[in-house]
């Protein structure tokens, strides 16, 4: 079930929807591709945080997908780097207010929610399991 979350953060953090002015408007996967095509022509105009952040985070997620052993920080760092840009687009759909845009970082937010309450309920319940819930102090 965890690498499900997983595929569905990273499938749902490409359909963010951005749109400015009178008629610019993208989805996130067509801005990703845009990046991907001409990041190595010219790199000095993508080596900004918030574009490199979010891509870090896709490929951070991706392998822990891949590798579902991989240790709880590396899905989090992935998630947070995504969710950077995802957040950013749902507030702005709410100041705008732009329902598209909410509608679009909306399964993302949800997903990123269920994923973080289930990794604490799986770690409770390790914990339990190894007796290791409480410190008890020596008498």
């Amino acid at each position: 079930m965890k690498r499900w979350r997983i595929l569905l953060l990273v499938i749902f953090s490409l359909l963010g929807y951005l749109h400015w002015g009178k008629d610019q408007h993208m989805f996130l996967f067509q801005a990703e591709a845009d990046i991907l095509r001409s990041i190595f022509r010219q790199p000095e105009n993508y080596l900004h945080p918030f574009i490199l952040l979010p891509l870090f985070g896709q490929v951070l997620l991706l392998v822990a997908f891949l590798r579902p052993k991989m240790a709880n920080w590396i899905q989090l760092t992935g998630m947070f780097c995504l969710a950077l840009i995802i957040f950013m687009i749902l507030f702005i759909g709410i100041i705008d207010p732009s329902w598209k845009m909410i509608l679009s970082a909306s399964p993302f937010t949800i997903i990123f929610i269920w994923h973080i309450l289930a990794m604490i309920k799986d770690r409770r319940v390790a914990k339990r399991q190894t007796g290791k819930l409480f410190k008890i102090a020596p008498i």
